[in-house]
């Protein structure tokens, strides 16, 4: 008998648990940080973007051209930015997003427009080149 109130704390114990366990969860997909990655596609989305860049260009704001000529690394943290809207745009967390990830606040570009924003403009006022 007194292995029943201790068997009934258990069942207790363990919905609660798993009640706080859904919530986390629905908390977590709702910020869009259970949904898969998808590294087929991501590699997909990474060799468009190398396609546009060697083509058209047309991802790519014309005012960037000259300066991602010269600078490859400012070349590829863009297309990261590129690759990470389209695959938000697909519903999945970004592959290379490192760190907690929310899709209402994340930022793609948010690293390039810190690093690069003055030097390029800097480069095409003045044709003075930073990495």
């Amino acid at each position: 008998m007194a292995l029943l109130p201790f068997l009934a704390f258990l069942g207790v114990d363990s919905v609660i648990g798993s009640v706080k366990r859904k919530n986390m969860r629905d908390q977590a997909i709702a910020q869009g940080a259970f949904l898969p990655y998808d590294l087929n596609k991501h590699h997909m989305i990474w060799q468009d973007v190398y396609r546009d860049w060697d083509g058209e260009k047309k991802l790519f704001p014309t005012e960037y051209h000259a300066y991602f000529a010269r600078n490859k690394e400012a070349l590829e943290k863009y297309m990261v930015g590129l690759v990470s809207i389209q695959e938000i745009a697909e519903g999945r967390k970004p592959v290379l997003c490192v760190g907690t990830y929310n899709k209402f606040t994340f930022s793609p570009f948010h690293g390039f427009h810190y690093l690069y924003d003055e030097k390029i403009k800097i480069f095409n006022e003045t044709g003075v080149f930073y990495y």
